[in-house]
């Protein structure tokens, strides 16, 4: 038998089972997002498919470090997006994030 299908882990009816908040997937911003709301107080439920962060995108990255695969490339359009979402998560919310100086090197060769 499951642990499932055991009625010794089923929920007990007289518990309220609502969430505040439906977060759905368990990648970086998603967890960090949860973590978050539940220190505040929040009742939140997280939904994900499969394993958390395991289907970490370079999205995710490109919202935290400001497109720098993209310079690597000269991608300046791409950099330019990666720099306004990082720009627009940074004022929603700057208790996630906090702006990191970088140092790029340069050889005029």
């Amino acid at each position: 038998m499951s642990m499932l299908s055991s009625p010794a882990v089923l929920p007990d009816e007289t518990v309220d089972h609502h969430a505040d908040v439906l977060v759905v997937g368990g990648g970086l911003h998603g967890c960090a997002i949860a973590r978050d709301l539940a220190g505040r107080g929040w009742r939140v439920l997280l939904c994900e498919q499969d394993d958390l962060a395991a289907h970490a995108s370079g999205a995710t990255g490109k919202l935290v470090h400001g497109g720098l695969r993209e310079l690597a490339r000269l991608d300046l359009g791409g950099v330019k997006r990666a720099l306004l979402e990082r720009h627009r998560l940074l004022h929603a919310a700057p208790h996630l994030l906090s702006p990191v100086r970088l140092v790029m090197p340069h050889d005029d060769g």
